[in-house]
This record gives C-alpha cells, structure tokens and sequence, in this order.
C-alpha cells in the first residue's frame, strides 16, 4: 500500500505499532523509504513494550518509544526531548 500524507512539512508523527490496516514497523519502512517523509521524527506508542520489540523498532528508525497507558505529562515529556535533540542535530 502507498502511504498518503496530505501535508508534507509534519513535525512529529506520533505512530502504533498495533493497527488494522498497515502494522506499525511497516509504516515506519514506507515512512523512511519515501524521500518527502523520511526525515520526519516519529514517537512510536504502543501496548507492547517488550525489549525485543523495542529493540526491532528502534533499529528501523525512531526517536522515541512510549508504553501504554501513559499520561499526557510523560508524552508531552517525551516530545519535547524529540524536538529538543532535533533542535540539537540542526546546530
């Protein structure tokens, strides 16, 4: 399946590894594969946050992992380091 992103200037996008249609490290492929997309910071959050999982994501490309339930302190936590390392990596 193609992905289709409507705009191409995102800042974070915040992805599942757990979805109906298109599994999230597939998405996280097709995300890194496309020259427009690739370079965008993704969060994953999921359910599953065994080392083996984390380990298979966060070699396809991440910036930050995040277990479910979490609240909205810990994600706004985590976006911020996000931001703040991509702050870092333009300097």
């Amino acid at each position: 399946k193609q992905l289709k992103f409507y705009k191409k200037n995102y800042d974070l996008i915040i992805l599942d590894l757990m979805m109906p249609v298109m599994d999230g490290p597939t998405t996280l492929k097709k995300l890194r594969s496309d020259p427009d997309l690739k370079d965008i910071p993704v969060l994953i959050c999921t359910a599953r946050g065994d080392r083996k999982c984390i380990l298979d994501i966060v070699k396809i490309g991440v910036q930050g992992y995040i277990v479910k339930p979490f609240d909205e302190k810990t994600l706004m936590q985590k976006v911020r380091k996000i931001f703040a390392q991509a702050k870092n990596n333009q300097s």
